[in-house]
């Protein structure tokens, strides 16, 4: 298994560069797959510079309709063809951020074109696209969840901003030798939930790996510490976290954690390899 950095909110060497968002390159099991395009074209330059060739990309996943993570779509849709994206029709609603002080933030992904919206599928349930890798989808949030982060909406049918639930929200699970590589653009439906999901859909009991954000870098320590002790219950071994997981948690989780779980702060550029997990 392989899995480069090519965009994320850090960057180590100046040859390459950074922005607020996510995209990462995947090999595994004879595969070859894009999770995720930022913002905008950095992670096509870091690509080129980390010498991947995205043309070989058998499949586009879009984590869920956020600019960080799907605006580039329109400067790849180009290089493959329409079946070569997996996204959810629902990743191309009207989102915002609305804060405190009522002030607004366009966070959709509609400006990127109207036919790269056409490239939005109905899921309904979790799904394999290889043997042994899985698009985890709906992932059911419990009643007593409590969500690190109230000001993200989404327009309804009816034109009304509502809260977002992201139901367009796909997360990849990838079963290898170790246990599961799960892989979340921004874990909106908590990080937990989606790795127990991953679990049922898969019936692998064990989680090697989680790659992604985890949208914690609004939560309060409490919720924090709550997620690093049901991180433990779950036996994850390694954390590769970056993005909307925020700095002063890495810290927080690497000060709580950091005797029994890996854990590596991402940054573009970054590699991932673990042959032993195949």
């Amino acid at each position: 298994m392989r899995i480069v950095t090519l965009c994320e909110n850090r960057v180590l060497e100046s040859r390459l560069k950074a922005m607020h968002g996510l995209s990462l390159y995947i090999e595994t099991k004879g595969h070859k797959y894009l999770y995720d395009v930022g913002q905008e074209d950095i992670f096509l330059n870091n690509a080129k510079i980390l010498g991947v060739d995205l043309k070989e990309c058998e499949k586009v996943i879009i984590s869920h309709g956020h600019y960080d993570h799907g605006l580039g779509l329109g400067k790849i849709t180009h290089l493959l063809n329409k079946d070569n994206f997996i996204i959810n029709k629902n990743a191309f609603k009207n989102r915002v951020r609305i804060n405190e002080d009522r002030t607004v933030k366009d966070l959709s992904i509609l400006s990127v074109s109207d036919n790269i919206s056409s490239l939005g599928q109905d899921m309904h349930e979790s799904f394999e696209i290889a043997k042994g890798v899985w698009c985890i989808c709906n992932v059911p949030i419990p009643k007593d969840y409590v969500r690190t982060d109230n000001g993200l909406y989404v327009e309804d049918e009816n034109g009304k901003f509502i809260e977002d639930y992201f139901e367009d929200e796909i997360s990849l699970a990838i079963e290898t030798k170790k246990g599961l590589v799960v892989i979340s653009g921004c874990s909106h439906t908590g990080v937990i939930n989606i790795l127990k999901e991953a679990k049922r859909v898969t019936a692998c009991h064990n989680i090697d790996t989680f790659v992604g954000g985890m949208h914690l870098v609004k939560a309060s320590e409490n919720q924090i510490l709550q997620v690093s002790k049901e991180l433990l219950d779950l036996k994850v071994k390694r954390l590769l976290i970056g993005h909307c997981t925020g700095v002063n948690t890495i810290a927080l989780l690497q000060e709580k954690l950091g005797d029994k779980i890996e854990i590596i702060h991402n940054y573009v550029g970054f590699e991932f390899g673990d042959s032993a997990l195949e």
